[in-house]
């Protein structure tokens, strides 16, 4: 681990009722695990963007903007509750790992093949046209994969796949 860093750091903050590992993990949560995998990977801390939001003003959700792993959702919101996506979370974290690999000089991903493998998952044509290059990245690189044979990239995360996720990726740092 980089800075000396355990597992249950990259968690702080960002799962407060872990009890609830089995609930749909909301946008606000999962920007927190993002910034949190950043802070560590890379040691600083990041700086909050300017507050455009009417709907929070969660220094998280701020940071996570000024990262660029997290954007609002148009007209004042960020939707800090609104469940997020598997397709939503590839782009956040492959914005992490961009994020990660600039402050760091490092290059994370080996596989840097953005087609989606439409051999290995049936749903391909299911990932819309923002997310393949994400998708593909993060699939091709067993950064995130599939259930059933499909990639499901409408489906819902629990808070459970969430962190089981952004602890594969801190691990890769």
């Amino acid at each position: 681990h980089r800075h000396g860093v355990g597992q249950a750091d990259v968690l702080a903050g960002g799962a407060q009722n872990p009890a609830d590992g089995g609930e749909h993990i909301p946008r606000l949560q999962f920007s927190e695990l993002a910034v949190n995998l950043i802070e560590k990977a890379t040691g600083k801390e990041i700086e909050p963007a300017e507050n455009t939001f009417d709907d929070t003003d969660d220094v998280m959700a701020l940071k996570a903007v000024a990262a660029g792993v997290a954007f609002g959702k148009g007209e004042g919101k960020f939707a800090p509750d609104a469940k997020i996506t598997r397709q939503e979370i590839c782009v956040m974290l492959s914005k992490v790992i961009e994020y990660v690999d600039a402050a760091n000089g490092s290059t994370t991903l080996e596989d840097t093949s953005t087609e989606l493998n439409s051999e290995k998952f049936h749903d391909t044509s299911d990932v819309a046209s923002w997310a393949k290059t994400a998708v593909a990245l993060l699939t091709n690189n067993e950064l995130m994969s599939g259930s059933n044979g499909g990639i499901a990239p409408k489906a819902n995360t629990t808070v459970e796949q969430a962190i089981i996720l952004a602890l594969a990726h801190f691990n890769r740092f």
